[in-house]
């Protein structure tokens, strides 16, 4: 990391870090982030600052418009059915290639920065087991939409060995037992990951700054007794709905928290991380209330 970049980022993060040595940290980023250079570089800055800072760090990504652009150029057309991508053999050669290889860049730059990271892509067997994911329609009908997987295990104690001295860098990929690989949505990778290894954050970088009151407010933190509530009233609505149930999820079968959150600006992962509340909505299983 250069010291201007460096000197950038600690300029919009506190002097005391709040993660604590050894706390395991869950990051999952994807969309706009991987297809800008600039963008890619700075959140990978910001990765190795709290890598350095004597957490644990694992790295998730996804690669979503990158594999659309990938699938255009072939002269085809992306198609999604309740926002997962039907992914035939063609389909999967391409993202295969796309994620192993946005995988490999990844761990290059972190190497670069001094990290020491390891490539978790297609080219891994039996980290994380896959199991091909059938969708149920309305109207009561089962819709198999090709090599699309749900994570079905996870190595734990593989992972943890790795992480022990390492930073797992993990392309959403998965093997099922007979060897057949499966494009795998990222948050579902980075959830079976969080929940293995029993994270202390789990951390969701999306386009969204978080789970909005209203157009300009967001939430800063929600407990698992308000989703419902939230839900309800409507202010959870659309595609935060299911992201926010397997949240609620998370949190019961033991990850510390849960924040959702964007990184559009340089520092603004690290800011939501290292001072909570400064940005992003954290869920957590409840409210603290101050004495």
């Amino acid at each position: 990391m250069t010291k201007v970049s460096q000197a950038k980022i600690q300029n919009k993060i506190v002097s005391q870090p709040t993660l604590k040595t050894q706390e395991i940290v869950v990051i999952k980023i994807g969309g706009s982030t991987l297809t800008s250079e600039q963008a890619m570089m700075s959140l990978v800055n910001e990765v190795a600052v709290i890598s350095e800072t004597g957490a644990k760090v694992v790295l998730v990504h996804g690669g979503g418009p990158a594999i659309s652009k990938a699938i255009a150029e072939t002269g085809d057309k992306p198609h999604f059915i309740e926002g997962l991508r039907v992914t035939d053999d063609n389909v999967l050669a391409i993202a295969q290639k796309v994620l192993d290889e946005l995988n490999e860049t990844l761990v290059a730059k972190l190497n670069n920065l001094g990290i020491n990271a390891t490539a978790i892509n297609s080219k891994t067997e039996g980290m994380f087991t896959a199991k091909k994911k059938i969708i149920a329609c309305s109207s009561g009908a089962k819709l198999d939409i090709g090599w699309v997987g749900e994570i079905s295990g996870v190595d734990s104690e593989k992972l943890m060995a790795i992480l022990d001295d390492s930073l797992p860098v993990i392309a959403s990929l998965a093997h099922d037992e007979s060897g057949q690989l499966y494009n795998v949505n990222a948050d579902n990778v980075a959830m079976a990951a969080a929940v293995g290894l029993h994270a202390d954050k789990l951390v969701y970088i999306t386009d969204v700054p978080g789970i909005l009151m209203d157009k300009d407010h967001v939430i800063p933190t929600i407990s698992l007794d308000e989703i419902s509530v939230l839900i309800e009233s409507g202010i959870i609505s659309g595609g935060m709905i299911p992201k926010v149930r397997n949240c609620a999820s998370g949190i019961k079968k033991g990850i510390g928290s849960i924040l959702i959150a964007s990184a559009e600006n340089e520092g603004d992962l690290l800011s939501a991380i290292l001072k909570p509340g400064s940005s992003g909505t954290m869920i957590v299983a409840e409210q603290q209330i101050a004495a």
